[in-house]
């Protein structure tokens, strides 16, 4: 699991650092600036610029929770670790490092005027009267502890950083010659006739001289071990003649239900959609419309949202995914109703409850069945781990497993010398009474014969174990398996010349339906041939073929005849590319394969151009601080 969310997370850390490229100011909001210069302890620094603690802390918080959202729960800072978030975050902030010290020597600044206009246009520094407020902004500033030159300075690095990669991003396109490959890899299509040649179309070979077959043996030596065998008996405690022996009345379940009904309580849940604002008077506006008569759609539609866009999904107070929007929501009075405008946690929130299930308990009856198997399965397994133990103490004492039988009045099971895969001596599968992973567990145990184990199966019963016997793996001799290395001689030999016909037929005959005639073969066609299979017709083309098979269709141009060979050599297919054409989807699915090319071409560039910046300057990590402060965390 954790792999798997490793190599998401490098998914989802690039996209928030293309975020971070576009729209730092919105994203990480005031405190990252507020951050940067509270006087803590440099953790980064790229040539003069320098991050504070306070801000790696900040920025660190903020990663994870957009992450935490893509996940749908909160990601501890072992999986952080596990992650490597950290790691990434620290990438991020030397690279955004990098271009305020690059901005920096080239001069590239935003003018102060532009600053202040966006400055004064941030809703948070806007009074009652919804207008900014210079003595609000000054006040704000102050309790963080940094000047208004600081602050402007920093701000203006923010955006000068994103006025760069923005004008840089929106010149980056695909060139025509690169877009024109991608349309043909994407969608080309190929028809190709073929016949197919079998490996029983060839003549068996006379048998190899003993030399030949020694050769070969000595070769492929390592298909003809012996595996290793062992002999074992076993005991089985059933937990079913457990359960057999449980009484429960139906006043015994009702007192069980009373000591449980929590457990059957199912809390309220509402579904509800959103609209996200960054702007809190855009959104002030937005509810005053709502209060008019407007409504929820035509709002979406005003910001260019869908109804998927603005649902959120349904969810009890405790999982809504941002918590500080809960109260809110479960407040709403009645379905249909909204909320006011919220604050959450990266912006201002409205929202709509179109669906409330109220909180229940299931009943009595409504549970019985689930809660007598469950009593029932909890007394026996009881009842099991006291005869367990009792059973253990006896081993433990020198008994036998003959011991445990006879006192627990069960049999006991001898079976002959088994391989790991159940085969006896003789290569015949043996049906085995219990599951696999007993015998697997046989083989397991590395102390010798004679050594009696116990092993608890998946559905609660237990297998006492004594391996009796243990023959080990060995090669065998020649002489033990020449017939069937004589005909494994044989398929190989006939493989080998199967290929060499297939190759000379192309070879000497150019055309595919001469060869054809000339085996009395029918020549079959597959058209439409794609390396990508976009949809199940294209993936049923590809199955004779096989991946490798559709590269070598695809691998010269038109009338190219080839040889493949399929089923592990048994078959070879000659096929000969009759026609190719590219046919461009230009719908819906095509626009979004273009447009994820264009975007992932944008962003190897603008990351090639950011990494290059970076490695013109000297870069330092407090690798100590940061290490100090997630061990903080992991103790607790």
């Amino acid at each position: 699991m954790i792999e798997m969310m490793r190599k998401a997370s490098r998914t989802w850390v690039a996209k928030i650092f293309l975020v971070i490229l576009i729209a730092p100011f919105f994203v990480w909001g005031l405190s990252s600036i507020f951050s940067f210069y509270k006087r803590s302890e440099t953790v980064v620094s790229v040539g003069k610029q320098k991050v504070s603690f306070d801000l790696f802390v900040d920025r660190l918080k903020k990663t994870l929770y957009i992450l935490s959202q893509q996940y749908g729960y909160d990601i501890s800072v072992a999986d952080l670790i596990s992650m490597e978030i950290d790691q990434q975050v620290i990438q991020q902030l030397i690279i955004e490092c990098a271009i305020n010290q690059f901005n920096e020597d080239i001069g590239f600044i935003t003018p102060l005027k532009h600053a202040f206009d966006i400055i004064q246009g941030y809703p948070a520094f806007h009074g009652e009267d919804g207008k900014y407020s210079h003595d609000l902004f000054l006040d704000m500033i102050k309790k963080s502890m940094i000047s208004e030159r600081d602050f402007v300075d920093s701000f203006r690095k923010m955006i000068s950083r994103d006025s760069l990669l923005q004008m840089i991003s929106e010149s980056i396109y695909l060139p025509s010659i690169m877009l024109d490959q991608i349309k043909r890899q994407l969608f080309e299509k190929r028809d190709i006739d073929y016949l197919i040649i079998n490996r029983s179309d060839m003549p068996v070979p006379a048998d190899p001289s003993e030399e030949v077959l020694k050769a070969w043996f000595d070769k492929f030596e390592k298909n003809y071990i012996a595996p290793e065998y062992r002999k074992i008996s076993y005991m089985m405690i059933n937990i079913n003649d457990k359960l057999n022996k449980v009484n429960l009345s139906d006043n015994d379940l009702r007192v069980e239900y009373e000591k449980v009904k929590s457990r059957y309580s199912v809390p309220e849940t509402r579904k509800y959609d959103q609209l996200f604002f960054l702007d809190e008077n855009e959104a002030n506006e937005a509810f005053k419309s709502l209060q008019k008569g407007k409504s929820f759609e035509q709002l979406a539609n005003q910001k260019g949202k869908t109804a998927s866009d603005m649902l959120v999904g349904t969810f009890s107070k405790e999982n809504v995914p941002d918590n500080k929007l809960a109260d809110s929501i479960f407040s709403v009075a009645k379905k249909g109703g909204y909320t006011g405008v919220i604050k959450g946690s990266y912006g201002f929130v409205i929202v709509r409850v179109s669906e409330i299930n109220p909180s229940y308990v299931k009943s009595f009856n409504d549970v019985k069945e689930t809660l007598e198997k469950e009593v029932r399965y909890s007394r026996a397994s009881q009842m099991m781990s006291d005869d367990i133990k009792k059973q253990q103490s006896m081993i433990s004492s020198g008994s036998s497993i003959v011991d445990l039988a006879k006192m627990e009045n069960v049999s006991i099971t001898d079976l002959p010398l088994l391989s790991e895969s159940a085969e006896d001596m003789l290569g015949v599968k043996f049906n085995l009474d219990v599951p696999n992973m007993v015998l697997n567990f046989a083989f397991s145990l590395r102390d010798g014969a004679n050594k009696t184990q116990l092993i608890r199966l998946d559905n609660g019963s237990y297998v006492w174990i004594n391996v009796k016997d243990i023959v080990a793996s060995r090669n065998k001799k020649l002489s033990e398996v020449i017939e069937q290395v004589k005909k494994d001689w044989k398929i190989a030999k006939q493989k080998e010349e199967l290929s060499l016909k297939a190759n000379k037929l192309i070879n000497y005959n150019k055309k595919l339906g001469d060869i054809g005639f000339k085996l009395n073969k029918k020549i079959l066609s597959i058209n439409g041939i794609s390396r990508f299979p976009f949809i199940p017709s294209d993936v049923s083309k590809r199955d004779i073929l096989g991946e490798d098979g559709v590269s070598e269709v695809f691998s010269g141009p038109i009338g190219i005849t080839r040889v493949i060979p399929i089923k592990n050599g048994e078959q070879n297919i000659i096929f000969t590319v009759k026609t190719s054409k590219v046919v461009v989807d230009n719908g819906e699915r095509g626009k979004k394969i273009f447009d994820h090319y264009q975007k992932m071409f944008r962003a190897d560039t603008i990351l090639e151009f950011v990494v290059g910046i970076k490695n013109n300057y000297p870069v330092y990590v407090n690798e100590g601080k940061i290490k100090k402060y997630l061990d903080s965390f992991l103790k607790n």
